[in-house]
């Protein structure tokens, strides 16, 4: 039986009174095709409503992914679970009350966002419009350049080939740029056809990278800076002015720093240059070699000013409870349901920004296993509170964690706020990206967590019919790594990662849904055994070790809220040392390689590449999906973390040798660093 609701003007359908696959069979035994035919029905609905173009990628602190947690809570209250969180009023006499179980919302702030105070660019007597003529960028400080003299500087490298330098500096004469504004090009210099005159591969080079040449500039001293396109290049975002969320800084300037459309940039060179030359002019000058151009006819005055807010956001969670002497325990099943939104943050894909990343996969999948996972076990205790009224069980937060993407932020919030000490938190199972199964394949972390659990989940996995590849840590690119880290044993259950993982490619069309019915009831069949055991499972530190990073987007991330100020998400996204939204995954990380690490266990010694970034340093080395990078320069590469202090003592434009194992065999490979950060 299904019946149907409106949430936020979308017809949703929903199943109702799922049945409890697999009970009379035994704990260990396989849901039947009919239950496994109806869960994954239940799946298919949910990811319909949450990877739908009306929730465009469910990022955090925006109202589609408000709606994606009233879907959610919605489930939740049809279900009769209570509230996870206590709810905060002030009575008549002003003294707070706290009222436990009363909001199935935990709010919490996640980073902050950088958002224009003041904004003004005046030439030839006339204020510029904004958002027409130019925006204000993430690199902008607060300042004024009043009247300033302008300066063209080409494409502000230093360092290009055959001796390349946008300021025309010599051996012991550096250019200094006090007191002037400076008109900079992106990307690099052009031939005929608009496309890079120093590679061959397509794209541009590492040396195009924008924030290393935003920080030349400013570093030599000027007042402001003025960032445009360069007119005919061959590249899709010629016709885009980006604005202050669209390019990420992993710390801003000390000057005004805005981009301006071609259009207005023509009409501002051709009124300051004593030449009456055109931009596309220069550009030509700055294509053939390096040098400035004085444009002293016109001066210019540019200012921003630019805050900080915080960015709220909240966790999603309900309680089922337990009885008996287990009660007062819990077992918590988690699943973050935000995702990239436009994917301005954490693509894959270059070119899609602006894009719906619709997260169907990451992780509309996982938290529609959850959802569903609620409905079986609320069912089953009904039916257990009817047929044995004496069993005791444990109790079960069901939790929708939010901002995973940017560093593992709803679930390490949780662990740091439970609403019950952590110590009585039993073990977290986790889901995320459970709707990709192919050839029966299912990584399955945590299972060292715990003295014992890799015998107790050891029957279950030899009855699933899987191919489990078991990963014993506990940390990892994921929400069960908050947990672990607080104390908590944890299973993840992970089906691997595919060509469409963080980009608008990552669509309902890609899921498997039967598979993720079938990870789900492997999952609800082990915390059906878990709520009811009476045994303890012991935390057990010793995988910490073999474990790093946590956020599947590993070297490669830049969370949204990239701005002076955010709050750092320390171990996460997946991982520990990594996704500052002020600085990157690692704030002296200055290279992208173009990888994402396909198994952060640390099971086998070195780096598993689980996908490559089209056009990335990696992909133009030759590396491939599925390599095993062993070496990087002679030095060995034990695991993800140890590879990221190596990264980091890296600029671009440099070459490293790497030692990589394909189908059994070490091949070397040469690979050229390209600049990360705000892109080209």
């Amino acid at each position: 039986m299904r019946r149907s609701r409106w949430i936020g003007g979308w017809l949703v359908a929903v199943a109702s009174g799922m049945a409890v696959g697999g009970g009379t069979e035994g704990l260990t035994a396989p849901a039947s095709a009919e239950a496994i035919s109806a869960d994954a029905q239940s799946i298919r609905e949910h990811i319909s409503f949450l990877a739908s173009p009306f929730l465009r990628g469910r990022l955090p602190a925006t109202k589609e992914n408000d709606l994606a947690a009233d879907y959610i809570i919605d489930h939740y209250q049809r279900l009769g679970l209570k509230p996870a969180f206590p709810e905060t009023e002030k009575a008549a006499d002003g003294t707070e009350v706290i009222t436990k179980f009363a909001s199935y919302r935990q709010f919490f702030e996640f980073g902050r966002e950088r958002v224009v105070k003041t904004q003004r660019v005046e030439f030839g007597g006339a204020e510029l419009a904004a958002g027409t003529d130019y925006n204000v960028l993430s690199f902008a400080g607060d300042g004024e350049a009043q009247g300033a003299p302008l300066v063209f500087v080409g494409y502000g490298i230093t360092g290009g080939p055959d001796g390349y330098n946008s300021f025309g500096d010599t051996e012991n004469n550096e250019v200094k740029l006090e007191g002037k504004v400076a008109i900079v090009l992106r990307f690099e210099p052009v031939n005929e056809q608009g496309k890079s005159r120093w590679t061959d591969a397509g794209g541009w080079s590492p040396r195009s990278g924008l924030e290393a040449k935003i920080r030349e500039v400013a570093r030599r001293g000027a007042a402001g800076i003025v960032l445009v396109n360069p007119p005919g290049a061959d590249d899709a975002r010629v016709g885009k002015m980006e604005d202050l969320n669209s390019i990420s800084a992993r710390r801003a300037t000390q000057v005004p720093v805005v981009m301006m459309s071609i259009d207005a940039a023509d009409r501002l060179v051709r009124a300051a240059d004593e030449q009456g030359r055109s931009l596309v002019d220069l550009r030509k000058l700055a294509d053939e070699k390096g040098g400035i151009v004085e444009l002293t006819k016109a001066p210019i005055t540019l200012a921003t000013d630019v805050d900080s807010r915080p960015i709220p956001t909240a966790n999603v969670g309900a309680v089922l409870d337990g009885r008996g002497e287990l009660k007062d325990q819990y077992l918590v099943i988690g699943a973050h349901f935000d995702h990239l939104g436009p994917g301005n943050f954490g693509s894959t894909d270059p070119n899609a920004r602006g894009q719906i990343h619709y997260g169907a996969d990451d992780n509309a999948s996982g938290t529609s296993g959850m959802m569903l996972l609620a409905s079986k076990f609320a069912a089953e205790y009904r039916k257990i509170a009817e047929e044995s009224p004496g069993t005791a069980l444990r109790s079960i937060l069901f939790m929708g964690f939010c901002a995973e993407e940017s560093g593992l932020n709803g679930s390490r919030h949780y662990a740091q706020n439970p609403i019950v000490p952590i110590d009585r938190h039993f073990l977290m199972i986790n889901l995320d990206m459970i709707g990709r199964l192919r050839g029966g394949a299912l990584e399955l972390h945590g299972t060292g967590t715990a003295d014992g659990l890799g015998e107790y989940i050891k029957p279950f996995i030899d009855a699933s019919g899987f191919k489990v590849a078991q990963r014993p840590g506990g940390l990892g690119p994921s929400d069960h790594a908050s947990f672990y880290s607080a104390g908590v044993p944890v299973l993840f259950f992970f089906t691997g990662l595919h060509p469409e993982y963080h980009n608008p490619r990552d669509t309902i069309r890609t899921i498997n849904f039967e598979g993720a019915a079938k990870v789900a009831d492997l999952a609800y069949r082990m915390g059906l055994g878990l709520v009811q055991r009476t045994e303890p499972l012991p935390y057990s530190d010793s995988v910490r070790g073999r474990t790093e990073m946590v956020g599947r987007g590993g070297p490669e991330s830049t969370p949204a809220a990239a701005t002076p100020g955010a709050a750092s998400p320390g171990a996460s996204s997946p991982g520990a040392p990594a996704s500052d939204p002020a600085l990157g995954p690692v704030g002296g990380v200055r290279v992208r390689f173009g990888i994402m690490p396909g198994d952060y266990s640390g099971s086998e010694p070195g780096i598993l590449v689980g996908g490559v970034t089209p056009g990335g340093s990696a992909d133009k080395a030759g590396i491939k999906a599925n390599d095993r990078m062993i070496k990087w320069n002679g030095k060995a590469l034990p695991d993800v973390e140890s590879w990221m202090p190596l990264l980091s003592e890296h600029k671009p434009g440099d070459k490293v040798e790497i030692v990589l194992v394909r189908e059994g065999k070490e091949i070397t490979v040469t690979a050229e660093l390209q600049a990360r950060g705000g892109g080209n």
